[in-house]
């Protein structure tokens, strides 16, 4: 045998052992992501929960998971907050701590925050705020957030609308425990124009 023809043989060898080594590299990616695609199906289908508007309850029949409350979204307070310190009083139920009216100056159609204090050792069954406008009282029940119905701060969302013949407007804020007592503080807020 010439070099040449060892050279060939060299050469033939070195690209079977290279497409050995390209089939086996290539059948280990395909097996890696083969198993990644498979975990990350049966992770995500099985045990992550569906997307949802925050405070919905997710039902356990359509995911096989027990029914869970989601918290509600955090509002991040503007600008034009105004924070109260309240206290009404003794006897139970009792608004306490803070009271906050975002936005406190407020302009026709924008959403306004109320967010209050309320305590009573017997429990608070709700906590309710009317809203007087130019056509009719508005009736927003709030939502506990923070702490237990002993006392615990309850939150509500509005979207203005019928405010445009005063300057300034009341809200009625009525805690009502579970005997059925109650406790009412009143607010103005103003118009922005």
């Amino acid at each position: 045998m010439d070099s040449g023809e060892n050279f060939c043989k060299n050469d033939r060898g070195i690209r079977n052992n290279f497409l050995k080594e390209m089939n086996k590299t290539l059948v280990i990616g395909i097996l890696i992501v083969l198993v990644f695609g498979v975990g990350s199906w049966f992770y995500f289908y099985k045990y992550q929960l569906p997307l949802s508007v925050p405070g919905d309850v997710i039902s356990g029949a359509e995911t096989n998971l027990p029914a869970k409350k989601l918290p509600p979204p955090v509002h991040i307070l503007s600008d034009r907050t105004e924070k109260f310190s309240i206290s009404s009083g003794e006897g139970y139920p009792v608004f306490l701590k803070e009271l906050i009216v975002d936005p406190f100056k407020v302009k026709e159609g924008e959403e306004q925050y109320f967010s209050i204090w309320a305590k009573d050792p017997a429990g608070i069954a709700k906590v309710i705020a009317t809203i007087k406008t130019d056509k009719e009282d508005k009736t927003l029940a709030l939502q506990l957030v923070e702490g237990t119905k002993e006392e615990g701060r309850w939150e509500g969302f509005w979207l203005t609308n019928n405010i445009s013949l005063s300057d300034n407007y009341p809200t009625e804020f009525q805690a009502v425990n579970k005997n059925n007592q109650d406790r009412k503080s009143t607010i103005f807020w103003y118009l922005s124009k």
